[in-house]
């Protein structure tokens, strides 16, 4: 079972490092894409979602695509990268990378086999049957791990790997007699290390996204919010399970769900297509005064006196 599969992965968590994020709104800034360079951050971006770069990566030229993946190395990733650059060797440095892939942005679980005298790496989805990723995508984890193999191999070795692309499919082509070579910074004990420290990673990731599987799920039953004993059964868990995982987040039930009630509440008092009344049963307020007296415990205001505030700035 993969790390993906394990965390049961969707389009919308915000799992993977976010280094290539802030050159990718600037491509498309420099693109005329000014809707995008408005949502830049002036940081850059600690971890992102799948969904967050397909959405980036559609807007880029093949050659720019490509050119944000080669721009960082591995030595950009930290303990996962650290991990990966003293591995023995090729296939050991790729079963690190399939590991820890959130860590080093790589979208794709990297496969191997044997074919010809090469062995090839093909390219597949960690999303079951989520043929978007791979459509925006795949060109970005292409140049990354050409990237990655050339800060692994010396330049002699580098020179026997091909790249490959062919109607169906993407490879990447490794002489087979060069696959199982030492690498030149091969640490064994120091690979091993780095490995502990992304493993407590990993886990943080996996936590994390428990918040906001429920708020996905939440979101997408907005019409009547299921309870946290339904939440969890969605998620397959007990609901004293979910509660103590989403207390190791510092929060609740309760507090995801007050969340998005404001969240929404802010949303349709801005578009101005119902009346308070109506958000109030939209939201599963039993009467507009329960409402009104939550919605001031999170702004301070009645909702009149928000809506005219904001549309005075």
């Amino acid at each position: 079972m993969t790390w993906a599969q394990r965390v049961r992965l969707t389009i919308h968590d915000r799992v993977f490092a976010g280094q290539e994020v802030v050159l990718m709104r600037q491509l498309n800034a420099s693109d005329g894409c000014h809707e995008l360079a408005e949502t830049a951050a002036a940081h850059m971006p600690h971890w992102v979602s799948l969904q967050e770069q397909m959405e980036l990566a559609q807007h880029l030229a093949p050659e720019d695509a490509e050119a944000v993946s080669a721009h960082f190395g591995l030595a950009d990733f930290g303990d996962a990268g650290a991990a990966t650059l003293a591995s023995t060797n090729l296939r050991s440095a790729i079963d690190v990378m399939n590991s820890v892939a959130p860590l080093i942005n790589l979208r794709h679980n990297l496969k191997l086999h044997v074919s010809q005298g090469d062995v090839v790496m093909t390219f597949h989805n960690q999303i079951k049957d989520c043929e978007a990723v791979r459509d925006r995508l795949l060109r970005l984890d292409r140049a990354k791990v050409l990237r990655f193999l050339g800060d692994l191999l010396t330049t002699e070795h580098l020179a026997s790997v091909r790249s490959e692309i062919r109607s169906c499919n993407e490879q990447i082509r490794i002489a087979k007699s060069i696959f199982l070579r030492k690498l030149p910074r091969a640490s064994r004990s120091r690979s091993l290390q780095h490995q502990r420290q992304c493993q407590v990673q990993m886990h943080q990731l996996a936590e994390r996204a428990i918040c906001q599987r429920v708020r996905q799920i939440l979101l997408r039953q907005r019409d009547a919010f299921p309870s946290a004993a339904e939440v969890a059964a969605k998620l397959g868990l007990s609901n004293r399970t979910l509660s103590r995982r989403l207390a190791a987040q510092q929060t609740t039930y309760a507090q995801i769900l007050s969340r998005i009630r404001f969240e929404l509440a802010v949303q349709y008092l801005m578009e101005g297509r119902l009346t308070t009344e109506l958000i109030a049963l939209a939201l599963g307020y039993s009467d507009t005064a329960n409402f009104r007296a939550a919605f001031r415990r999170w702004t301070g205001v009645p909702p009149s006196r928000f809506v005219a505030a904001a549309r005075s700035r």
